[in-house]
């Protein structure tokens, strides 16, 4: 079974105008959401590329957000940055918000192709507060898929763009999708749901989950949990083998 990063040293010397973007490029970037940014960013002197991390991580500095361990995002990190592929892309946009009372934990990053743009949510953090949103989810509509449409909204102009995140990042890139104003939407190529959980009735009206749905690749693992929470109901709706077992199979890497 091919993992992500052996993807990524198949196609890493091969730019997106010589092999188009696919589902499992998504996968890649959302996995480089889940890292840590800011020291580049704040570093910089012009333009951010991803490629600009290899110091950082040749500093032992990389720091991974997630909860759960590394279990491959690293290796997944460090063999993107460094392909001409993933490392060329220019990065821009970096937030990161966290907040312990009331709870909040949010996160996204934009990559800038020579003919798209690629938005990423961060899913759960190891913050206290990032699981505590994670239960309001089941129950009200939370400030950060609030952030998630502004951040949208703020950065979408013109071009063409993917929308994507991962776990309860999926949930705000659904949030912000089905929220985005018609001219926005016109832009979007595709969003990707990587095995996020829905919404609950009171949140989200089910007519804008089916305006989206043309446009939508909902991707969930065989054993699959946090997908099935408020299951989006999206047709294109992709079932993956993973070499993990049981609840791990959440993992991106």
């Amino acid at each position: 079974m091919v993992k992500l990063a052996e993807y990524i040293r198949w196609v890493g010397d091969l730019a997106f105008d010589a092999y188009p973007f696919r589902e499992a490029d998504a996968l890649v970037l959302c996995v480089v959401s889940y890292f840590d940014l800011s020291p580049v960013f704040r570093n910089a002197n012009g333009d951010v590329y991803l490629c600009d991390c290899i110091p950082m991580i040749e500093a032992g500095e990389a720091k991974l957000m997630i909860t759960g361990g590394d279990l491959g995002n690293g290796e997944i990190f460090e063999t993107a940055v460094r392909s001409r592929r993933f490392g060329s892309l220019r990065v821009s946009d970096y937030e990161d918000r966290v907040r312990h009372d009331p709870p909040l934990q949010f996160s996204a990053v934009t990559f800038h192709a020579k003919d798209f743009s690629f938005l990423a949510y961060r899913g759960t953090d190891a913050s206290i507060a990032g699981w505590r949103e994670d239960c309001m989810i089941s129950f009200t509509k939370t400030e950060a898929q609030d952030l998630s449409l502004a951040y949208a909204e703020r950065v979408m102009h013109g071009g063409r763009w993917y929308i994507a995140g991962h776990s309860k990042g999926a949930n705000q890139a659904q949030y912000a999708a089905c929220m985005l104003d018609g001219e926005r939407w016109d832009t979007v190529e595709r969003v990707f749901l990587l095995d996020g959980p829905g919404f609950c009735p009171e949140v989200l009206d089910a007519s804008l989950e089916q305006r989206i749905d043309p446009k939508t690749t909902r991707i969930i693992p065989e054993y699959d949990v946090v997908g099935m929470l408020f299951e989006p109901k999206i047709t294109d709706t992709k079932i993956v083998r993973s070499y993990r077992s049981g609840i791990m199979q959440h993992s991106l890497a």
